[in-house]
């Protein structure tokens, strides 16, 4: 049943980052700027983040004897500058995909923000079979070289410098707000909040171009709203499948999923370049995983 359980966050997970992918690339194309865009995205994000978690409260994590967790905490008793830092993280990870996603195709863009978030975590990884995890780096980050060969078909490189800066922060967001599980959720919605704050200097600097139609508003409340959703499932997924591998296999269904989505929209457009690129990194992604599960003691990603 708990296995089960997580193939199925797993899936939602999945569904949850494709759909904000392609909003995102629908929306800033044809009707939002991507200021107001990232805007009303933290918005309905923090509003359902606090909502959610007013009405399923926080639950504690079972305490060991060895290992005691420290105390439950409120919103205002999180240190501010753990708090700012996440915030300042999430921001940029959100920034960043969303004028990556200007530039990039929906294939390209995951590929790599893909690479930027194994990259992050293979460095800070402390996994005692470590030339299976360099191996599998290396697979990804061969992949995206080869992507980026100068050529007809190489893809925009502020785009993919903003795509890698996003999966880096997304990872280091990340691993932060998994250390302390009993605070997670507090630190999401805390994080989500004051990242609201740092959306203004944007605004107020692009307010010429400010540009919001009444459905693209709606898909930015829906995309945003969708995402604390995911996180939340993430994170159960996370508990429920603690092998690497199985959290490997996630992202390589992801990149699938971007793929099929760039291959069947005529707007976008994979090419054999891309393909391969791809190949190589989803094998990079299942040599980490299998390190992962030959470690049991490796941290969860």
């Amino acid at each position: 049943m708990k296995r089960m359980s997580g193939m199925l966050s797993a899936l939602v997970v999945v569904a949850v980052m494709v759909i904000n992918v392609d909003i995102g690339r629908r929306i800033l194309h044809q009707s939002m700027d991507p200021a107001s865009y990232i805007g009303l995205w933290l918005l309905a994000a923090s509003l359902v983040a606090i909502g959610v978690l007013r009405l399923c409260p926080h639950k504690a994590p079972s305490v060991q004897k060895d290992k005691p967790l420290p105390p439950l905490l409120t919103t205002g008793q999180l240190s501010s500058f753990v708090t700012w830092r996440l915030a300042g993280l999430l921001f940029l990870a959100i920034t960043s995909a969303v004028f990556a996603c200007r530039l990039l195709d929906i294939a390209t863009l995951g590929l790599v923000v893909v690479a930027g978030v194994q990259g992050v975590l293979g460095v800070v990884s402390r996994s005692h079979h470590q030339h299976w995890l360099w191996a599998g780096l290396m697979m990804v980050f061969a992949g995206l070289g080869y992507l980026l060969a100068p050529g007809m078909y190489a893809p925009h490189p502020l785009g993919v410098g903003l795509g890698l800066i996003s999966g880096g922060a997304w990872a280091s967001y990340w691993s932060q707000v998994v250390k302390y599980p009993n605070q997670a959720e507090l630190q999401v919605v805390a994080s989500l909040r004051i990242s609201l704050l740092l959306v203004l200097p944007l605004l107020v600097f692009t307010l010429p171009n400010v540009s919001v139609s009444v459905r693209g508003g709606g898909l930015a409340v829906l995309a945003g709203a969708l995402f604390v959703v995911g996180v939340r499932l993430f994170g159960r997924f996370q508990k429920a499948e603690p092998q690497l591998l199985s959290q490997q296999l996630m992202w390589v269904t992801v990149l699938l999923a971007l793929m099929g989505l760039a291959t069947w929209d005529q707007s976008s457009m994979m090419n054999m370049r891309l393909t391969s690129a791809a190949v190589v990194v989803m094998s990079g992604l299942v040599v980490i995983g299998i390190a992962g599960r030959a470690d049991p003691d490796s941290p969860p990603r």
